[in-house]
């Protein structure tokens, strides 16, 4: 696909008081996109009239950078279910011994769970996300799986 986004505004400096940043500088650009690559970025003023088809009007709002998301734990979410405290635990094989028996019990699959959060995330603005899924005897792979299959159904890159 290949398409400018236009009127679209970016940061290009800081305004500083100081030591302090206070602010940024905007201007209007347009941003050429080739199979979900930016290939250019020009001031608005520069883009060509002759443009016609393939153009997505911004209307002046501030492009951004994806947040990206530093941990999950795609196989622990009960998000979708009623709210439920943690119980404390003493150690790590207590804490094991509590939570695969509740999340087990949940009324909704690991992966429904999952991709809850992965729409979640995903709908405010999270474009990358890092998690790992806890591998251990009472589960085997039974969770790890689950999110494999998840990945392959929503199709999220590695």
């Amino acid at each position: 696909m290949n398409y400018w986004l236009t009127n679209v505004l970016l940061d290009t400096n800081f305004i500083k008081e100081k030591d302090w940043v206070k602010g940024t500088q905007t201007e209007l650009s347009a941003i050429h996109i080739i199979d979900g690559k930016i290939v250019d970025i020009i001031p608005q003023q520069e883009l060509p009239l002759i443009i016609e088809n393939n153009i997505i009007v911004a209307n002046h709002q501030l492009l951004l950078p994806g947040l990206v998301g530093k941990h999950y734990h795609l196989g622990k979410s009960k998000l979708g279910t009623p709210w439920t405290p943690v119980t404390q635990a003493k150690n790590l094989v207590e804490r094991f011994e509590t939570e695969i028996p509740i999340l087990d019990s949940l009324n909704k699959t690991i992966s429904e769970r999952a991709n809850i959060l992965y729409q979640l995330e995903v709908t405010n603005g999270v474009t990358s996300f890092r998690s790992h899924i806890d591998i251990e005897p009472a589960t085997e792979l039974r969770y790890f799986d689950a999110i494999v299959d998840l990945r392959k159904q929503v199709n999220i890159p590695y």
